[in-house]
């Protein structure tokens, strides 16, 4: 069975990876805060989710040398070339919380009730506070987490070839 990965190649600018990592890092950090706030999952699950996110960026400080291909064009551009599979499964998971996060927000405002629609949560422990929707943001925050350690070892990787590129553009 032949897989075709889906490859990507960008040019590495170091103000364009600053940017779109800033950007991804307040998305996230709203999207959680969603997770504790409005959702209500428990606090103490801040540390399995900075556990997540700290051994993805190990694992992604590790391999990235395997993740990414760097290259030049005919300006004396660098051009990294990577999968873009952490970049889909960031943008899965982060559409996700944003649909849970308005559902539940949907039925803390009693929008059902006004439709006419009757909602009793499904409860899946015994202890009533831990219910399949705290279960399911749960999930989709590991995958966020997850996904954003890896693009951020990623990042990293690309502003060190970037800085050993232009020293020896200068070394000229």
């Amino acid at each position: 069975m032949v897989f075709n990965y889906i490859r990507q190649n960008k040019k590495v600018e170091r103000r364009k990876i600053f940017i779109y990592s800033s950007m991804q890092v307040v998305l996230t950090l709203l999207v959680l805060s969603s997770s504790f706030v409005v959702i209500g999952v428990p606090l103490f699950f801040i540390v399995p989710y900075l556990t997540a996110f700290v051994l993805f960026l190990i694992i992604s400080l590790k391999y990235s040398d395997k993740l990414l291909r760097f290259s030049k064009d005919e300006n004396d551009n660098l051009i990294a070339n990577f999968e873009s599979v952490t970049h889909i499964s960031y943008i899965i998971s982060t559409i996700s919380r944003i649909i849970i996060s308005l559902i539940v927000i949907a039925l803390r405002v009693q929008l059902l009730q006004l439709l006419g629609i009757e909602y009793t949560p499904y409860i899946i422990f015994q202890e009533p506070e831990i219910t399949l929707i705290i279960l399911i943001t749960i999930i989709f925050d590991l995958l966020l987490l997850s996904s954003k350690g890896i693009m951020v070892g990623m990042h990293r990787r690309m502003l060190a070839e970037y800085k050993h590129h232009l020293s020896r553009k200068r070394g000229k």
